[in-house]
């Protein structure tokens, strides 16, 4: 293989002059206008040797003049066709002569239709082209490109030659007798003719070799490359909702009529709302993709209602993806999807697996965090697994881009289908007929395999004939860009609170159904599908322009407004007397519950309501003792706040007799020093360089800012707690703190109204707000929430993503750190930080400044991993509270017994019953008892989206089962 070396050499050579010869000199101006005019002097202009530049500094120009060469590389140019390619991300105008050509406010993408800068080219042609880009927020940038139809023409033969020789020595390497066909064709081929530029000889010589190659043909042709055409569309990611309706219409009207054109065209697209926009707003072009699929030429991979970040919704969330996506799609088309589609995504969590099987889902795509595996089995702690493959999902028809993989995938596997998605991405593209033609010209190649334009499905059908060659993983795929678990706060509060707000309400509409009260089914789906739209990869990780998040805090408000009068509506219709002055109160969680409501302590049953009498005498309890200088202690803890400092000196577990966080004890020399870096509730401000990226990247830290000064602090008592009321400045930043010690409660919350004034930028970086507090445990392990389950981590100063908590373990002992609405957690040894704020630069300048309030709470004490996580549900829904009385005054439907977490209880859809999902979290069987209230007809084992299984046996009105380690066990009871 010395000679195909050499070859391949000498290629590479000719492609690296062709580009440095077609390599376009950009001179560029900002803060000008009229840059466009052929007459305009651009001498003095910068030449650009990079392609970013700050895009705050006013409209920038780029201007080059394309002059047709008589040849290139000895390469005949005229009669050419010549087309310009270009993509700008932040939108541009462009100008050919003078004369506007082309215009986009967003992403500017010509690479599925190349601009025609002239057709029959003649040589001496010169073409000035000026690129206009308007001012906005971070950094610009672009890459643009000519081509030369005779000039793709011959690289297309050059390396053609060059693949069909690799798979055939690849084949030969079984088939040896076949070697020497590879050796013939070899000796072919010349790498001086083309240093020689002698093309006429090269193309002959190719055309010998292939002869010289047909044996192959037989072997070759028994691989089968699955095309998979696909267009990735971000949701509002650089752009506005207006322009992803257009993006998505453009992309299925264009593939549409590619279909039309090519019969044996196939097309597979993603995420049920994309679907919905082009019924909404283009019904005749919905009914033909209709008949697309109906032919199965169209594949619907749309298991997902948005591709959303997976790391940061919560279990249900990821469930109701599924559900309400396959509720659309199966109503709409009849299909229904078994492959989960997320290309993009910044990581996976280790219980995707669990989750998605217990759906009914087999296969996943992904590109991001894999393991360099292209097909595997990943498998789930409760033994659900998915075939699984990993690729680009923008990738090009070429012999370059399909050939190496397919090699290295048979090596692996012995398989000879492989998958091959294609299409170009992000502002949407999809197949292009450059796609289609480079395909024609490889299926008339007597080497390469059989390409096929096939459809996602009928590739994982296949190659689940032979799963069992497949390595098999484990545990999660995570993470990059982790700076998206904080950035852009708003979003990811909005997210916590649409998740809750919704569980909370299908709780309340579920035990008025079963009191005879009939849901608006409707308007719930409505309102989950605006949360599921807002849990896209590109918004939810904070990585969007700014209009993409007034669009969606303008779809939150409207959430709580609408889910507010449902709840309203609900209760109303539950309370007998709404003249009286007693309070219902509602437990959306599936179990008994202690909360504090109008100054009472109420225990509430699960998924059930009480009635609460305020005018009955309150509960006189031991509260908070002020025991000294600083010190504070009630049943549970003894804890020491400084009032210099407003950190946390000491805090001791009186029930286990052990210090929670470190203590920070004063210097024997001067008691009034002590190290405040160990302190508890220390919260800093992290400064990284600047650099790229800085939505996606968190970057080096050059500075840290220890907030260790208050300007005021403040105490005051009632019959249920103690407050700690500090003020805090930082430059011109204010943070007021209530640190809150209740009687009651072994746990202590943290209430912060700040007004973050900070701004990231090119020159400072980019400021980072966390709190810290520093455990004392001896040898902690690191446990953090994933959805419907925990995952232990190193602590090796990392940002991790994580749920409602995070927490250090050492046996049985936790300290954990909970949040209402953030998802960045960052540990170091004994240090457990929680991510408040972060101000990146791009693609939004401004985002975290203004006013927020961030809660968090410190739990700590000997806890088993269901008891942390009824804790932090406990923290992120509160009870709802209506005015009037009940009769009866407590009533639940169930009472669980067991060690199993309720996750959800819901109204069935499209079906007069009810769902019940329970989750196993520590790896034990469990034996689960439900005693009803009402004893039901009958009770179904489900799957997570209510596709009954079984019917189960009961007893009167109870119902005993057993619960699989880690399993997710959903129930469909009709009463």
């Amino acid at each position: 293989m010395e000679r195909l070396t050499l070859w391949e050499g000498a290629v590479n050579d000719v492609q690296k002059r062709i580009e440095e010869a077609l390599s376009l000199k950009w001179r560029f101006i900002q803060g000008i206008e009229g840059g466009e005019r052929p007459e305009i002097d651009d001498s003095n202009w910068e030449i650009k040797t990079d392609t970013q530049w700050s895009k705050k500094d006013g409209v920038a120009y780029f201007r080059t003049v394309f002059e047709v060469p008589e040849n290139i590389e000895g390469i005949k140019i005229e009669g050419s066709d010549i087309d310009l390619s270009f993509c700008f991300p932040s939108g541009v105008t462009a100008f050919i002569d003078g004369k506007e050509v082309y215009s986009y406010k967003f992403w500017a993408d010509m690479t599925a239709h190349p601009y025609p800068l002239v057709k029959k080219a003649r040589s001496g042609g010169r073409y000035l082209i000026v690129f206009k880009v308007p001012a906005g927020d971070g950094l610009g940038t672009f890459w643009g490109k000519i081509s030369i139809s005779y000039v793709e023409a011959l690289l297309f033969e050059l390396n053609s030659i060059i693949y069909q020789i690799r798979l055939a020595f690849a084949l030969s390497e079984k088939a040896k007798k076949l070697r020497r066909y590879v050796e013939e064709a070899l000796n072919i081929l010349s790498p001086e003719d083309i240093k020689e530029r002698n093309w006429d000889k090269v193309l002959e010589d190719i055309k010998k070799a292939e002869v010289i190659l047909e044996p192959f043909r037989v072997y070759a042709k028994k691989f089968k490359v699955h095309l998979i055409g696909h267009s990735h569309i971000d949701m509002n990611w650089l752009w506005t909702y207006d322009d992803t309706v257009n993006t998505c219409l453009r992309d299925f009207e264009t593939v549409n009529k590619l279909m039309d054109k090519y019969p044996d065209l196939t097309f597979s697209q993603s995420q049920a709302h994309i679907y919905k926009i082009v019924e909404d707003h283009n019904p005749e072009l919905f009914e033909k993709i209709k008949g697309k699929v109906k032919e199965g030429r169209w594949d619907i991979t749309a298991s997902s209602w948005v591709e959303g970040d997976i790391n940061m919704a919560d279990g249900e969330g990821l469930i109701r993806q599924i559900l309400y996506s396959n509720k659309y799609i199966s109503e709409r088309f009849r299909v229904k999807p078994e492959i989960f589609w997320s290309p993009d995504t910044f990581g996976h969590p280790e219980t995707i697996p669990s989750i998605l099987a217990s759906a009914g889902l087999k296969y996943y795509y992904f590109m991001r965090c894999g393991k360099g595996i292209p097909l595997l089995r990943w498998k789930g702690k409760d033994g659900g697994e998915l075939i699984a493959f990993n690729s680009i999902y923008n990738n090009r028809i070429s012999p370059e881009t399909i050939i190496p993989l397919l090699i290295d995938y048979y090596k692996r596997y012995k398989i000879h289908n492989f998958l091959f998605v294609y299409g170009v991405g992000d502002h949407g593209g999809g197949p292009t007929e450059a796609d289609i033609k480079r395909k024609k010209q490889m299926d008339e190649k007597p080497v390469f395999p059989t390409l096929e334009f096939s459809t996602t499905h009928r590739y994982f059908r296949n190659v689940e004939k032979h799963k069992n060659k497949l390595p098999v993983i484990t545990g999660e795929l995570n993470t990059i860009f982790e700076g998206c678990y904080t950035t852009h706060s708003d979003i990811k509060k909005a997210n916590r609170e649409g998740e809750t707000l919704l569980l909370s309400l299908e709780a309340v509409l579920a035990m008025a159904s079963i009191k005879g009260i009939k849901p608006d089914e409707k308007k719930l789906e409505e309102l989950w599908q605006t949360v599921l739209f807002n849990q896209f990869h590109d918004i939810l990780d904070g990585s969007a322009i700014h209009s993409s998040y007034d669009f969606s805090d303008k779809l939150y408000e409207e959430i709580k407004e609408k889910r507010g009068l449902l709840i309203k509506e609900t209760m109303e219709k539950i309370i007998s007397d709404k003249e009286d002055a007693c309070l219902t109160v509602f437990n959306p969680l599936g179990w008994e519950r202690r909360a504090i409501i109008e100054d009472h302590i109420v225990e509430i049953p699960g998924y059930g309501y009480k009635t609460v009498h305020p005018d009955k005498e309150i509960k006189k309890t031991e509260g908070v003792r002020n025991t000294g200088e600083d010190e504070y202690e009630n049943e549970f803890y003894k804890i020491n706040i400084d009032s210099k400092k407003g950190l946390i000196r000491k805090l001791y577990d009186k029930k286990n007799r052990c210090d929670v966080l470190i203590p920070c004890n004063s210097i024997p020399e001067d008691p009034s020093s002590w190290w405040a870096e160990k302190a508890g509730n220390l919260i800093s401000v992290f400064w990284e360089e600047p650099h790229p990226m800085t939505a996606w990247i968190i970057g080096n830290i050059y500075r840290i800012d220890n907030l260790l000064q208050v300007d005021e602090i403040k105490r005051h008592s009632d019959h249920l707690k103690t407050t700690i009321e500090i003020k805090r400045k930082y430059r011109s930043s204010e943070i007021l703190q209530k640190i809150i010690l209740y009687n009651n409660f072994p746990f202590i919350d943290f209430e912060n109204d700040v007004i973050w004034n900070e701004e990231g930028n090119s020159k400072e970086g980019v400021p980072m707000l966390r709190v810290n507090f520093s455990s004392s445990l001896k040898a902690p392990e690191t446990y953090f929430e994933v959805p419907f389950g925990a995952v232990k981590r190193e602590g090796q100063g990392k940002e991790y993503p994580a749920l409602r908590w995070a927490g250090q373990k050492d046996g049985n002992y936790w300290v954990a750190l909970m949040n209402k609405g953030k998802y960045g957690y960052h540990i170091d040894g004994n240090n457990l930080s929680l991510t408040l704020l972060r101000n990146s630069y791009e693609p939004d300048a401004l985002p975290d400044r203004g006013r927020h309030h961030i809660s968090y709470r410190l739990f700590f004490g000997n806890a088993s991993l269901l008891e942390i996580n009824r804790v932090a549900m406990e923290y992120n829904l509160p009870p709802v509270v209506a005015q009037g009385r009940t009769e009866p005054e407590v009533y639940y439907p169930f009472i669980i017994t067991g060690n199993v977490l309720p996750a959800c209880f819901k109204k069935a859809i499209g079906r007069d019953s009810y769902v019940l999902r329970l989750v196993e979290l520590s790896g034990k069987k469990e034996k689960v008892r439900i005693d009803f209230t009402e004893a039901p007809e009958k009770v179904y084992i489900t799957n997570s989206v209510e596709k009954r299984e079984k019917q189960i046996k009961k007893k009167g009105k109870g119902l005993k089962i057993d619960v699989s380690p880690f399993q997710i066990l959903t129930l469909e009871i009709q009463f």
